[in-house]
C-alpha cells in the first residue's frame, strides 16, 4: 500500500469510525495522520518509496488504544482519556502499545523513591500528551539537570517533582532553558536583593515561573515599581512582597496597578491614600492581588453593621492600615468578633483597660458601645484572632471569675492556655493532662480551645 494511494485516505477513515470521535474530530485529525504516515514511510523524509504492506496493523487504531488502556487500567486511565491525549498528540494514533507503556513505567520507576507514582505521571502525560512519546531518559535527564543545578541553592528533587506535576510542560524543558529563566529574572534583580534561593521558592509554589520568560517576568515587577514610586514603592520592599505572593510575578502590571488605584479612588474621600495602603499591602502581600470590589466589600461590610454604633468607615480603614488582614477577611468573620467582644462588655466579663493618662474632662459617648470600638479599632490585632482564641480568653475570664485586664487580652495564647489547666487543676503543663482530670479542663482540650495540651495515653 503506498503512501500515495488511494486506498491510504480510506484505511485511515474506516480506522477512525471505529473510535468514539465526533465528525468534527476525525475531520481535524485525519490530514495529521496522513501527514505522519507520509513521515514514517519514508523515515521523515530521507528515503522516499518505503510503502505499508496491504495487512499493514500500522492503521489499527483502537486496537492500539485498548492494549493502553488496559495496561494501565489500575491507574485509571480509559480509552476515552488516551484518545483526547491523542488527539492533540497524533503520534499516539500510530505508536507501539510497548512503547508508550515503557516511557510512563521508565519516568515513574526512576522516581518512584522520591513519591512519582505512575498514576501520577499518567495525568501529568494526558494533560502534555508529548510526554507519552518522550523517552524516560530525555526527561529524567531534564529533571536531574535542573536539581543538580540549583542544589546548593536548596532545590530538592522531590520538591521540583511536586511542582512540575502541576505544570507537566516543565517534564520536557531542558535543564539550560530553566535555568537561564531564573537566573535571567535574579540577575536582573540583584541588586535590590533577590537571590535565587528565594526566587526557586517562590517558583516552588507557582510553577509557571520556571518557564516563563524572564523579560516578561522583569516587565511585570518595574511595571509595577515604577508606577508607584513617587508613592514610596521601593523595588526590595516590593520583590520581597512577590516572593511571598509568587502571583505578582507574572501577574500583569495594569492588573495590579488597577486593584491598588481602584481601591483608594473607592475610599478616596474617607482620607485612603495611595502611599497608605501600599503600605498595608507590602505587610499582607495578597492585598496586591485582589480585586478593589472584593476589599471594598469587605469594609463596607463590617461598617454598615455597626454605622448606628458610630462604627465609621474612616476610623475603620485607619485600624485596617495597623491590621491589613482586616482588608481581605470577611465580614462576617469581623462581625461575629466584634459581637462577642460586645457580648462581653455588656455582660461585665470584658472591662476596657483604663486610659494611661488621666483625662481632664469626661466625655459622654454619642454610642452606648463607642468605647468598645475605640478600644478595637486601636487594637485590631483583637478582630484578626480565630474564634477558638478569643473564646479562650472569655473561658478564662468566666472560670476564673476574674475581670479582664491588659494581660489577659494581650497574651500569646499559649500562656492563657497553661494559666487556664493550671486554674482547672492540672499544675503543669509541661506533663499530660490525665483521664480523670477535670472534666471541663478535657473538654477544653477535645473542643480545641486548649490546643498546647497533650492528653495522657489511654
Amino acid at each position: 500500500m503506498s503512501i500515495d494511494s488511494d486506498s491510504i485516505f480510506p484505511k485511515i477513515c474506516e480506522e477512525l469510525d471505529k473510535l468514539p470521535l465526533s465528525s468534527k474530530q476525525k475531520e481535524e485529525v485525519t490530514p495529521k495522520l496522513l501527514e505522519y504516515a507520509r513521515f514514517m514511510s519514508t523515515s521523515g523524509g530521507k528515503r522516499i518509496g518505503v510503502e505499508f504492506r496491504d495487512d499493514s496493523t500500522i492503521f489499527n487504531f483502537e486496537k492500539r488504544f485498548n492494549i493502553v488502556a488496559q495496561h494501565f487500567s489500575a491507574e485509571g486511565l480509559t480509552v476515552k482519556d488516551y484518545l483526547q491525549a491523542a488527539l492533540k498528540q497524533p503520534a499516539l494514533f500510530m505508536q507501539s502499545p510497548d512503547t508508550i507503556v515503557a516511557n510512563i513505567f521508565g519516568v515513574a520507576e526512576r522516581f518512584g523513591t522520591e513519591s512519582l507514582t505512575v498514576k501520577d505521571y499518567l495525568k501529568a502525560a494526558i494533560t502534555h500528551p508529548s510526554l507519552f512519546c518522550q523517552s524516560p531518559a530525555t526527561i529524567v535527564a531534564n529533571i536531574t539537570g535542573v536539581v543538580k543545578r540549583f542544589a546548593k541553592q536548596g532545590l530538592t528533587l522531590k520538591d521540583y517533582l511536586k511542582a512540575i506535576l502541576k505544570r507537566p510542560a516543565l517534564f520536557s524543558r531542558s535543564p539550560d532553558t530553566i535555568a537561564a529563566n531564573i537566573l535571567g529574572v535574579v540577575n536582573e534583580f540583584s541588586a535590590e536583593g533577590l537571590i535565587v534561593r528565594d526566587y526557586l521558592k517562590a517558583a516552588l509554589k507557582q510553577p509557571a515561573l520556571f518557564y516563563q520568560s524572564p523579560t516578561t517576568i522583569i516587565g511585570n515587577i518595574t511595571g509595577v515599581i515604577e508606577r508607584f514610586a513617587a508613592e514610596g514603592l521601593g523595588g526590595k520592599d516590593y520583590l520581597r512582597a512577590a516572593c511571598r505572593q509568587p502571583p505578582l510575578f507574572y501577574q500583569s502590571p495594569s492588573t495590579i496597578i488597577a486593584n491598588i488605584t481602584g481601591m483608594v479612588d473607592q475610599f478616596a474621600a474617607e482620607g485612603m491614600t495611595a502611599k497608605d495602603y501600599l503600605k498595608a499591602a507590602i505587610k499582607q502581600p495578597p492585598l496586591f492581588c485582589q480585586s478593589p470590589s472584593t476589599i471594598a466589600a469587605n469594609i463596607t461590610g463590617v461598617v454598615e453593621r455597626f454605622a448606628e454604633e458610630g462604627l465609621t468607615i474612616s476610623d475603620y480603614l485607619k485600624a485596617a492600615i495597623k491590621q491589613p488582614p482586616l482588608f481581605y477577611q470577611k465580614p462576617a468573620t469581623i462581625i461575629r468578633h466584634i459581637e462577642l467582644f460586645l457580648a462581653m462588655y455588656d455582660s461585665g466579663i470584658f472591662l476596657l483597660p483604663k486610659p494611661r493618662h488621666k483625662e481632664e474632662h469626661s466625655t459622654l459617648h454619642p454610642h452606648l458601645h463607642m468605647p468598645v470600638f475605640t478600644f478595637l479599632l486601636n487594637n485590631p490585632i483583637m478582630l484578626c484572632r480565630d474564634d477558638s482564641n478569643i473564646h479562650l480568653r472569655r473561658i478564662y475570664m468566666e472560670l476564673s471569675g476574674g475581670m479582664s485586664n491588659s494581660r489577659i487580652l494581650f497574651s500569646p495564647r499559649h500562656e492563657i492556655e497553661r494559666k487556664l489547666m493550671q486554674h482547672l487543676g492540672h499544675s503543669d503543663p509541661a506533663f499530660p493532662v490525665s483521664k480523670n482530670a477535670n472534666p471541663v479542663l478535657l473538654s477544653l482540650i477535645h473542643e480545641g480551645y486548649i490546643k498546647s495540651a497533650s492528653l495522657e495515653d489511654l
